[in-house]
């Protein structure tokens, strides 16, 4: 062989050595692009279009993994969402003698309560830190003792309580439809002031 020859095929052999690795560095970018392309895929906060879900529990995450958000209904209906600490924050349920709005502090009381009932009464609670309930405000009125709460439907009623969450306040529509203001002592004995017949 001459030595023409042997450096014609060295020369062609470089070539195709440099065309081979230009191959698989473009085949590699391929690859690399096309993984790209799939994990970006199944990227978990792309929106996922959902004409409609079955089932008996549905828990919202954050990024961190913590509930935000339950919904179930195993034994009524239920909704629940949950501040960054887990603390119980707002419940909505519903039965079928009732619905309720909760709005909880950050140990999971209670301090705002709303029930509407079927043929019973609408009611607003309001709660201090301990749990007790302190104001009432409703219609059809609940006509408070100090050992009882006995109901006539005659209109609304306010109740404030003492931190023991015993009445100590009421207005409120008696029997005949006029206004009655009863006030209790510390020893639960209520005293009424109501307009004459």
């Amino acid at each position: 062989m001459t030595e023409s020859y042997c450096q014609e095929i060295k020369e062609r052999l470089g070539k195709v050595e440099k065309q081979n690795r230009h191959m698989r560095m473009f085949g590699a970018a391929f690859v690399v692009i096309f993984a790209v392309f799939l994990i970006a895929g199944a990227d978990k906060n792309k929106e996922l279009d959902v004409y409609s879900i079955s089932a008996q529990e549905l828990i919202i995450k954050d990024n961190k993994g913590n509930p935000g958000i339950l919904m179930n209904n195993i034994s009524y209906p239920l909704l629940m969402m949950m501040d960054r600490k887990n603390s119980k924050r707002l419940q909505i349920s519903a039965s079928d003698k009732h619905s309720e709005l909760s709005l909880l502090d950050s140990k999971s009381q209670s301090r705002f309560k709303v029930m509407a009932f079927e043929d019973f009464l609408t009611e607003l609670l309001f709660y201090n830190s301990e749990g007790t309930g302190q104001v009432r405000l409703g219609t059809r009125v609940a006509y408070p003792t100090a050992k009882e709460l006995r109901i006539s439907g005659n209109g609304g009623y306010l109740t404030l309580s003492n931190k023991e969450g015993e009445p100590v306040i009421s207005l409120l529509v008696d029997g005949q439809g006029a206004g009655v203001v009863g006030a209790y002592n510390r020893k639960g004995v209520r005293k009424e002031l109501k307009p004459e017949p």
